[in-house]
Parts: C-alpha cells; structure tokens; sequence
C-alpha cells in the first residue's frame, strides 16, 4: 500500500490486529477512492505528533483502545453523544479542523440487534470494564431506553462513576457476592476491556461467572478466551464483528457523506476475519 495515498485510519496500540483498513476499503473503493484506509500504531507520546500529521495529511480516522479519551484534546469540536461518553472514537478533519464522535454506541445497539436478537429497552445489561468504549455502550444504551444497566469494573471508583452517568450501579469484579446476582439476571453480559487483544489474555470472568451468564457479547473480535469458555459452556456468545461493521458503517458516512454499502464491508469483513482465524 502507498503510504501517500492514506486518507484515512486506525489509531491505537495494539491496532496492526485491525480489521478496519479491510472493511473501509472495500467501501471506498466501491466508491472510486481506492485503498485509501491504512493504520498506525502509537505510544501516548506520539499523540502530539500524530495530530500535527493528521491534521495535515488525513481527511479522517478511527480511534481504538487506549486512547479514545486521549484523542479528545486534539478535537476542535465534539459531537454531544460522544462528549458524553467522554470518548470519541471516529474523528473527521476539515480545513485542518478535528470534529470528534462516537459511533461505538451504534455500532454495539446495532449488533445486539442482528446477532443476539436482544432487546434492548426491556433489559438489564452488564458492562465489563469502564474506559471509553464502555463509556460509548452505556451512554447509548441509555439513551434507546435500556431497563437496567451495571458497571463492572476493576476499579470501583471509576465504575461509579461511569454507573452515576446513566443512572445505573456499579459493582468490583473482585466482589463476587455483589457481582453474581447483577450477572445472573443481565439479559446480555458485554466485555467491554480489551482483554484478548493479545495472545494469552485471561477472561475478564472466571468460569464460575461465565457460566450463570445468560449471554455474553464481547467487544473483541479476535478469539478470546471468554469467548471460548462461553462456547464451552454452551452460552450464547457473540464476538465484536458485527459492531465493528456498524460502527464502521457509521463513520465512513460521517466521513463522506454517502451511505455506506453495508453488505460489501461486511462481506469483506467476515471474509477476511474467516481468513485469518485459518492461519
């Protein structure tokens, strides 16, 4: 790929793993724009030095862990759901201008929908992990009217705080007594860390907790040990493609103003993950 020709990416560490540039590009070129889409990956201190670059050299890019609150300071204007969530993950830059939003929360209500048929306004749902894409899930949960919602999180200060946001609770992971009861009778239990990004990532949940689960849907969409323990236990499970697909869908029409051909980025998509998953 010429780097010359990069409009557009993902942002992240890791994010060499992305599936991104293979979805986006098979809807820009089915656009006429060509391989446009490319990723890098960054340390918190080339952040600076990326938003010099990118708003020089890119029309747009995509924002994944850890740095989805991080980029928030580069933007000169932040969409309201994503200044909410306090995280943006898609930016688009104009005259040399960053506008941040959040297509995460979308994508994800988008996905329950197709791939565990949840739905939404009649159920309570856990949340595992509380940083930005977290952040995203809650906020648009809330808003599509979700009955009941539940932050799990390591640290208890920082899921009360994202719990206090959409009127929900919030709950240690290492407090199992307070914890089971909230997982039991969540109608969909979803890992929003990033554990198992990389290789040899334990489960954000023991087996214990997995298996009272009712469903688990897992932001990840490499294979995961949580995901492969839930298939174990025959759970209903579902990995993060189908959200990646829409919350993809959604930023490249934020980013060009045409509707995005969903079925070609998710035959490209599924294919290559498919691909990979053989390797």
């Amino acid at each position: 790929m010429d780097i010359s020709s990069i409009k557009y990416m993902v942002i992240g560490n890791p994010a060499r793993h992305s599936l991104s540039p293979v979805m986006q590009n098979a809807a820009f070129e089915l656009i006429g724009e060509g391989a446009v889409y490319g990723y890098r990956e960054l340390d918190i201190d080339d952040l600076d030095s990326f938003a010099e670059f990118a708003a020089k050299n890119l029309k747009g890019f995509n924002i994944t862990a850890p740095y989805k609150r991080d980029i928030m300071r580069f933007c000169g204007e932040i969409d309201a759901e994503a200044l909410e969530a306090d995280s943006v993950n898609t930016v688009k830059i104009v005259d040399g201008v960053m506008y941040g939003y959040s297509t995460d929360g979308y994508g994800l209500l988008k996905a329950l929908e197709y791939e565990l048929k949840i739905d939404v306004p009649e159920s309570e749902i856990v949340i595992v992990g509380a940083g930005g894409a977290a952040s995203a899930a809650a906020v648009a949960l809330k808003h599509y009217g979700v009955k009941h919602i539940t932050i799990a999180n390591r640290s208890l200060g920082k899921a009360e705080k994202l719990a206090a946001m959409v009127d929900g609770s919030a709950v240690a992971l290492e407090d199992k007594a307070k914890l089971i009861p909230f997982l039991s009778s969540a109608a969909v239990v979803i890992n929003s860390t990033s554990l198992g990004l990389k290789p040899g990532d334990p489960s954000p949940l023991d087996k214990s907790e997995i298996e009272i689960c009712r469903s688990i849907f897992d932001m990840v969409y490499l294979p995961t040990e949580l995901q492969r323990v839930a298939i174990e236990l025959g759970i209903p499970v579902a990995n993060g493609l189908a959200m990646l697909l829409y919350q993809g869908a959604k930023a490249f029409e934020i980013w060009t103003g045409k509707t995005a051909p969903v079925e070609a980025m998710r035959c490209a998509l599924y294919h290559e993950a498919e691909r990979r998953r053989k390797l």
